[in-house]
């Protein structure tokens, strides 16, 4: 019988999703390629993206028609060439890719159209060297286009716009809904139109691009991608004095920021760069050089793994559970009770493609029975051997499962037999009878056995994969996918001894990594590798334009304590333990004024509401708002940097400890070279007050402040025990962690045996 505690696949889930909020949402997952395995990434994500689509349309009746225009056999024999392919032929698959034949703006031939552009363009990667040359050169390149490519892009977005309205039609209040808030009638309006208004069209495409759920699915996606490249192709063909201008302004300045780009650039620096290399690609401008810039400076910028022993100290558990039984096996109502004693236990299981976890129960059931049929009852003892697997995966699209498989074997012994009025005749003819089918009722007891088991686990898990998936796909997916921002490169997978995972996160107007990444310290149970940009790219996709209050928490009550409140309560016991046994008071807080508890508002800056820099053992951050109110009876639109800057180190005792060197508060425009203005003076001032109080505290406690081995803040997780941070470096804008068990491993697995 299955156990009927907490199923094993929520543990093992919760846990990939808090190790998913760690690295993702607070700066805490394969190893980083090789150079040459980047050298290599153009090509494998073309295979990868030609896979995908040869599933699909192996599903299809048109697939053998589709791969006979895409000249399928041909771009297949020239990949395989490796880097003897024939440019030529691939160029020629590429026009069928990019022609305007109604279907190829679904999203699998898109990746297919986009990664074969990638690999193509990879093939003339211009030296280092040489950027800040064709830079300066880029605008000669331009060509405005004609008005067949123009109408292409207008029929493109018509079509995703059919497809789009068969998708809403499905649901009429919710279609009604949708056009509303998608201006539908405006977009309509400027496709009927012999000559489209782009200032319309672009608040059509404000609309689509909005931070609305919903918006990820790939019938908004599809529109908002072809949207945007018709507004583009219309400016360039009707103003194409004033695009070209721009684009002779922009290849200046990309000139000028390569000329000392590197690995020491900052944030806006990069921000710099990406901004012009994205406008040259927007209009098809030096597709070598804009190509080269992001093979040379943007690379992967998270790397990390987790360890088979975390998982499983984490997710190993001992059964021991009385059950109810209650079965009719052969015509023969059985009842009685049991008790279930095994293990549940988890295992990675190597896998190329994502995060694969087995997991396995194996355990036995001895029970006491009275089976009852007529006028006779027969007692019985019975052991039950149970053994079940499920496989839970995940990857880029989140969490799935295969079926749970089952088997289980029962050996009865029967302990007595009586009838309702003692009749031994009868009684004689019932331990015959029960002696002949004792085999097949066995038999029959253990299918039942495994087909409960496997119902049960696959009933549960699906439950919570789809729970799982939800909170992955509103708190990660979905967000960066309305942003078209979803990882470039998201690989994730297992071996026996690790789940590992590396990203490439930056959007088209962003750059990743300058330098390629190095390997996460080896030996760990916890590791990552994390460049700034990784953090920054990913705040401007979830906090940029966003709205925060100070009473947000009280919103929310009933909810009870959230990651980060749980997380600081158990700080805040951990250090009146220390100072107990220093001997010290606990530390009493401090009550807050009335004007310390109002609520205040701020806005988040849209492009880069929240920076981080890793320089040489020291961190420092910027937050930035455009917009401040409950300071006072004023509300404030100056945009305001507050920064911070901390040194971090290793304590000896397992933590860390933040001293805090600096901090201050400066209009955006002075950060980021402007002269102050006296207009920006009463906000800054106000703010210099409040930031100072958070940072430093009422009387200065929070200038060093120790941060304990990490506990995960959940109950259901303590046998894990503390992870003591054993390694950490800052420097060169990367950040590389290294966490460690404090529990005896010795101890954990008695525990478990």
């Amino acid at each position: 019988m299955l156990c009927r505690r907490r199923p094993v696949a929520l543990r093992v889930i919760r846990l990939l999703l808090l190790w998913i909020a760690a690295v993702c949402g607070q700066v805490f997952f394969s190893p980083p390629a090789s150079v040459a395995a980047e050298a290599d990434a153009p090509r494998e994500a073309v295979t990868a993206s030609i896979d995908q689509l040869q599933r699909w349309l192996g599903t299809s009746r048109f697939g053998s028609r589709w791969n006979a225009y895409l000249k399928t056999d041909q771009l297949l024999r020239e990949l395989a060439k490796g880097n003897a392919a024939d440019n030529a032929t691939l160029q020629i698959v590429l026009d069928r890719y990019q022609s305007d034949v109604a279907g190829l703006e679904k999203p699998r031939f898109v990746a297919v159209r986009e990664a074969l552009a990638a690999y193509l363009a990879s093939q003339t990667i211009l030296p280092v060297n040489s950027l800040a040359t064709a830079a300066g050169k880029a605008d000669q390149d331009f060509t405005p286009p004609s008005s067949e490519r123009v109408a292409a892009a207008e029929a493109q977005t018509a079509a995703a716009a059919v497809r789009l309205n068969r998708f809403l039609s499905q649901n009429l209040d919710r279609a009604k809904q949708w056009k509303t808030f998608l201006r539908w009638a405006d977009l309509e309006d400027q496709l009927k139109s012999e000559n489209a208004d782009t200032t319309a069209l672009a608040q059509v495409l404000q609309r689509f691009s909005a931070d609305e759920p919903g918006l990820e699915k790939s019938e908004f996606v599809a529109v908002r991608r072809n949207l945007r490249v018709w507004i583009d192709r219309t400016l360039a063909e009707k103003k194409t004095a004033a695009v070209a201008k721009k684009i002779k302004a922009f290849s200046r300045e990309l000139a000028a920021s390569l000329q000392d780009y590197g690995a020491g650039a900052s944030h806006w620096d990069a921000m710099r760069v990406a901004a012009r290399v994205n406008f040259l690609e927007r209009f098809d401008v030096a597709p070598e050089l804009t190509a080269s810039v992001r093979h040379h400076y943007s690379h992967p910028n998270l790397s990390a793994y987790v360890s088979s022993d975390l998982i499983s100290s984490a997710m190993d558990r001992v059964i021991d559970e009385a059950i109810a039984i209650r079965e009719n096996i052969m015509g023969v109502s059985i009842v009685g009770e049991g008790q279930t004693k095994g293990k549940l236990q988890v295992a990675l299981l190597p896998d190329e493609r994502r995060a694969a976890i087995g997991l396995k129960m194996t355990g036995v059931t001895e029970s006491q029975t009275v089976g009852s049929k007529r006028s006779v009852r027969v007692y019985a003892d019975s052991t039950t051997s149970l053994a079940a697997t499920k496989e839970v995966h995940f990857g880029a699209d989140g969490f799935s499962a295969r079926p749970a498989e089952a088997q289980a074997s029962t050996q009865t012994r029967v302990t007595g037999l009586s009838t309702r009025r003692g009749n031994r005749f009868v009684e004689r003819l019932a331990w015959r009878k029960v002696a002949k089918t004792k085999g097949q009722a066995q038999r029959q007891s253990s299918q039942r056995a495994a087909m409960r088991l496997e119902d049960r686990m696959d009933e549960e898990g699906d439950k919570l994969l789809a729970g799982a998936n939800e909170k992955y796909a509103e708190k990660f997916r979905g967000p960066l996918l309305r942003k078209d921002a979803f990882p470039n490169l998201f690989e994730v997978n297992s071996s026996d001894q690790q789940i590992r995972l590396l990203m490439h996160e930056a959007a088209a107007d962003q750059l990743a990594a300058p330098i390629p990444a190095t390997s996460p310290p080896a030996g760990s149970d916890l590791a990552f590798h994390v460049h700034e940009s990784f953090i920054n790219n990913m705040a401007a996709h979830l906090l940029g334009g966003k709205r925060v209050s100070s009473d947000d928490a009280a919103k929310q009550e009933g909810e009870g304590p959230n990651f980060l409140e749980r997380f600081q309560a158990q700080r805040e016991k951990k250090v009146n333990e220390r100072r107990a046994a220093e001997g010290k008071p606990p530390l009493v807080k401090k009550k807050p004024t009335k004007k310390e508890e109002a609520p205040w508002q701020m806005r988040f800056a849209k492009r880069n509401p929240f920076s981080v820099e890793f320089r040489e053992g020291t961190i420092r951050f910027v937050v930035r708002g455009i917009e401040f109110s409950g300071l006072d009876d004023q509300v404030y639109d100056r945009p305001m940097s507050m920064w911070a800057q901390y040194r971090v180190e290793q304590d000896g005792n397992g933590g860390l400890r933040l001293t805090l060197l600096d901090l201050g508060v400066d209009p955006t425009s002075v950060e980021r070279g402007q002269r102050f203005v006296a207009a920006d003076a009463p906000l800054r001032s106000k703010l210099r007050v409040r930031w100072k109080e958070t940072l430093e505290g009422a009387d200065g406690e929070n200038k060093v402040i120790d941060v304990f081995p990490f506990e995960l803040p959940d109950d259901q997780f303590k046998q894990i025990g503390p992870l003591a941070y054993e390694s950490l470096v800052l420097a060169e804008g990367w950040l590389t962690l290294g966490l460690q068990r404090t529990v005896d491993k010795v101890d954990r697995q008695a525990a478990v045996d």
